[in-house]
């Protein structure tokens, strides 16, 4: 159980005894990481039984991260520490991977219980926002990708490789899940009214950095599908335009402004870039995950032989 916290002295204690010290046969670790608090935080989670570890670097991208690089295990449950979560739900969160249905699991706060008052109306308009570009651009039914309740496969994470930094980390794992066509499912599960301290969630900050990791993420896997969105765009408002100039020298016989006939131009000179920056990212994408499979095979053929 990886919990990333930062000054949650007064939540993680409860989080830490709620896990169950053994599910289905096997062990139950519970990993730490504080990531650089200045309460007790790290004093309150050893002392209800938790391995401690520190990662000065703030975020929590860095601090899961860091969890993954501590410790090997069969399955790996991440949770935040501030009790908006139920770690008496973690058997339905792990139990599709100990029977071999899922190589991850969310939960997803959209399909289960949420509490009144556990999220704003600001957060709920930007789930909506990232959970919509989500399943559009990847074609994915997963309806809650930012959720942090969660549960993976340690030979699933061993595929992939992880860079987010903060909030995003959750958005960057379901991609790459995803790419390497992984099994991603989702369990409903109880979204509670945070009763600590402040979140640590900057509405504006960290929907804009999540959105913006988002927007990047689909441009480095599927950057045929945003450019071409990008070149649509560009000659839509080219073809726009150049209908207005068309229509004032039918009706009226002007000459069309040189200047906005050359602004047409360059929309459609620039679609059609656009487009083919697409096409080239494609085919680079394409070529790399040709040679990932490659490698991988490879690396497969040798263990066994």
């Amino acid at each position: 159980m990886i919990i990333p916290a930062l000054n949650e002295e007064s939540t993680v204690g409860e989080v830490i005894r709620s896990f169950p010290r053994d599910i289905h046969g096997r062990s139950v670790l519970v990993l730490v990481v504080d990531n650089g608090s200045t309460d007790r935080t790290a004093a309150v989670a050893a002392e209800c039984g938790a391995e401690v570890i520190f990662e000065w670097r703030r975020g929590k991208g860095h601090a899961i991260r860091r969890g993954l690089e501590s410790v090997d295990a069969e399955v790996y449950v991440f949770i935040d520490a501030d009790g908006t979560y139920l770690p008496r739900e973690v058997n339905s969160i792990i139990y599709p991977i100990l029977d071999g249905a899922a190589d991850m699991v969310i939960g997803s706060r959209i399909d289960g219980l949420m509490e009144e008052g556990s999220m704003t109306r600001l957060n709920r308009i930007g789930n909506r926002l990232i959970n919509c570009l989500f399943k559009v651009t990847f074609k994915s039914e997963v309806g809650d990708v930012l959720s942090g309740y969660r549960a993976a496969s340690g030979k699933s994470l061993h595929e992939i490789v992880l860079m987010s930094s903060h909030f995003e980390i959750e958005t960057e794992m379901t991609v790459e899940f995803l790419l390497h066509d992984l099994r991603v499912v989702e369990v409903p599960i109880t979204y509670c009214r945070r009763i600590g301290g402040p979140s640590k969630l900057r509405p504006f900050r960290d929907g804009m950095r999540i959105l913006r990791s988002a927007l990047f993420l689909v441009m480095n896997t599927r950057p045929l599908f945003f450019f071409s969105l990008m070149s649509l765009s560009l000659f839509a408002a080219s073809l726009v335009l150049a209908g207005l100039l068309l229509s004032r020298t039918t009706l009226f016989g002007d000459f069309p402004p040189l200047g906005l006939f050359l602004l047409s131009c360059v929309l459609a000179a620039v679609g059609t870039v656009t487009f083919l920056s697409g096409l080239i990212g494609e085919l680079i994408v394409t070529t790399r995950r040709r040679l990932e499979y490659l490698v991988k095979r490879q690396i497969r053929h040798h263990a066994v032989n």
